[in-house]
């Protein structure tokens, strides 16, 4: 029976009145937790949140709880309190704040907090005179607003929240935690120097941590602070984590019994993440020695371990026995320039294909000093091409990362080493590599050589062909010529059977020198469609040593993603 008009209106009426199905289409052009979107796209989908809030009256709630759903700043809801005044750059305010004002309304709709990146900067705008930092919110403020709410919390729907305390003034990075902190927040993540402080480690942290019973994810990152013993001490009492990520490599003065504390009292824990280092990396207590069974000890079922090696060519001594017969993930942390050939990793492959658990290695570097001109140039950091092959050879990984640049020499480029990923040996392990992380080349000590070997279209056809079970790829990429992307996309065609390639996500760094033009960006986003159909996304190369994609990204990547999800949509509305 055909729709009539009344039934189209009331169906209309269904729709916008179902609060809840327009956030979940709002949450499309906004994420629930965008901390990881781009400063670009942050702003377009503010943007459009708020073209969206302006439309018709029936979109505006669900609109502005998309928009307020996550804060960079405490700063646009501190605007909504009453008799607001700036007085020597802070904030102050006085009277009542009623339950339907507009500091508690809107305060109810923030699920995240990130106060990652707060340090104010002096801009100098084009005319050279300084600008004056943005007014900060002063203590007495966060008094009046905990007196007015009464024991309650700011952000009660509050779920996670990003810190970051540079360490200059901890007291002032930390104050808003007890007004902030609530039982809905599941998640924590706290970085900085500030993390070090005596002020933070015995009076802030214990004092929010009673308003976390419920908290499920802790994460602590410092990269050059000595955390206090208590810190842990505070961290053991959190009894419903379960998940626990402690970055801490210099944290050398912690009791190594602190570690078999964290593992016998979480009992909830599912995934741990350890970077926390001992003294020469070395530690004397005998039961850092035995497995768990032989000093009577039952650790939780973790499903994830991740622990971090900084011994080079060995499993770091800081790393007790009970805890490796679980490992997952392993990051190995490489400083020294002569680890480059497969020799060095030999007995690293040895430890770890002993362990069943074990399934993902990402190779990354000590962050170099600044370049001092007085002392003798350092040697640059490189692994030989062999040695990355001996890895996928000899163990059955799922991921494998690479954030140090591979010197490929006569090799032939990337794709030998792909074909080790995925060629099985009879006597070999199981291939099931799932993520596979190729850093930029390098050649002559730089990175991004526009003249060193780098994958071209025929060399990703195979991996659309070989790379069975291949979900995640990041690569470098030479496009080639639009003669040579056309003379592709016409055997693509022709070819007539249809991929079975898995890939989800392509990260590429394009080191083609011209810019495509459009006839180019059209059939290379229809031969990518064509090679990888189920592809969700292409996104520019991420790396600790890449500030920002490159100029290849806006000048037409951009255009050639938006292409291939057009031609993605057509083709799955044909065959649906």
């Amino acid at each position: 029976m055909p729709l009539t008009r009344d039934d189209s209106t009331a169906s209309v009426e269904a729709v916008l009145r179902n609060q809840e199905l327009l956030m979940l289409i709002f949450g499309y052009f906004l994420p629930l937790d965008p901390t990881r979107l781009e400063k670009d796209g942050l702003l377009k989908g503010r943007r459009q949140l708020l073209k969206l809030a302006l439309t018709c009256k029936a979109f505006q709630e669900p609109a502005m709880s998309c928009l307020w759903s996550c804060l960079e700043s405490l700063t646009p809801l501190m605007k909504l309190l009453p008799n607001l005044q700036i007085m020597n750059n802070a904030y102050y305010f006085y009277g009542a704040l009623p339950e339907d004002c507009a500091f508690r309304r809107y305060g109810r709709r923030v699920r995240v907090l990130n106060l990652q990146d707060r340090r104010p900067g002096t801009a100098v705008p084009d005319n050279g005179d300084p600008v004056a930092p943005p007014p900060t919110i002063s203590s007495e403020t966060y008094v009046l607003i905990a007196r007015e709410l009464k024991g309650g919390s700011m952000l009660p729907a509050l779920r996670r929240v990003y810190l970051d305390s540079p360490g200059e003034a901890p007291s002032a990075d930390f104050a808003a935690l007890p007004a902030l902190l609530s039982s809905s927040v599941e998640a924590l993540i706290l970085s900085g120097t500030g993390l070090g402080n005596a002020v933070f480690s015995s009076y802030y942290f214990p004092m929010a941590s009673h308003h976390l019973q419920s908290l499920k994810y802790l994460s602590l990152h410092t990269a050059s602070a000595s955390l206090k013993p208590a810190t842990f001490d505070t961290i053991l009492e959190l009894r419903s984590l379960e998940t626990l990520d402690l970055r801490l490599p210099q944290s050398v003065d912690l009791p190594p019994q602190k570690l078999f504390d964290l593992t016998r009292n979480l009992t909830c824990l599912k995934s741990l993440t350890l970077d926390v280092h001992f003294a020469a990396h070395r530690v004397s207590h005998a039961f850092y020695r035995y497995s768990a069974s032989e000093i009577g000890f039952a650790p939780p079922r973790l499903e994830k371990l991740h622990l971090f090696s900084r011994a080079h060519n060995t499993i770091c001594g800081c790393l007790p026995a009970f805890l490796l017969e679980q490992l997952t993930h392993l990051t190995l942390i490489i400083s020294d320039p002569s680890f480059r050939t497969e020799g060095h990793f030999q007995s690293l492959v040895t430890t770890l294909s002993q362990i069943p658990t074990f399934k993902a290695l990402i190779i990354e570097s000590v962050p170099r000093p600044p370049p001092n001109h007085f002392a003798p140039p350092r040697r640059a950091l490189a692994i030989g091409w062999n040695a990355v092959r001996l890895l996928l050879a000899e163990l059955s990984l799922t991921e494998l990362e690479v954030d140090i640049p591979i010197n490929y020499g006569e090799s032939g480029g990337l794709l030998p080493i792909l074909q080790d990923a995925f060629t099985p040996r009879p006597d070999g392990p199981p291939r099931k590599l799932k993520k596979l992380g190729l850093p930029p080349i390098v050649g002559s000590g730089r990175y991004y050589d526009n003249t060193a070997p780098a994958l071209s279209l025929m060399d990703l056809c195979e991996v659309a062909n070989h790379a069975h079970g291949l979900e995640h790829l990041a690569f470098v990429l030479r496009v080639g010529s639009v003669d040579d992307i056309a003379r592709m996309l016409s055997e693509a065609k022709n070819a007539g059977n249809k991929s079975q390639s898995v890939l989800r996500t392509l990260r590429i760094w394009d080191v083609k020198n011209a810019i495509l033009p459009a006839k180019g960006c059209r059939m290379l986003a229809e031969l990518l469609d064509l090679l990888f159909p189920t592809l969700e996304s292409i996104q520019p190369y991420a790396a600790s040593h890449a500030s920002s994609p490159g100029a290849y990204w806006s000048a037409y990547w951009e255009d050639i993603e938006e292409l291939r999800q057009t031609y993605r949509t057509l083709r799955i509305y044909r065959t649906s």
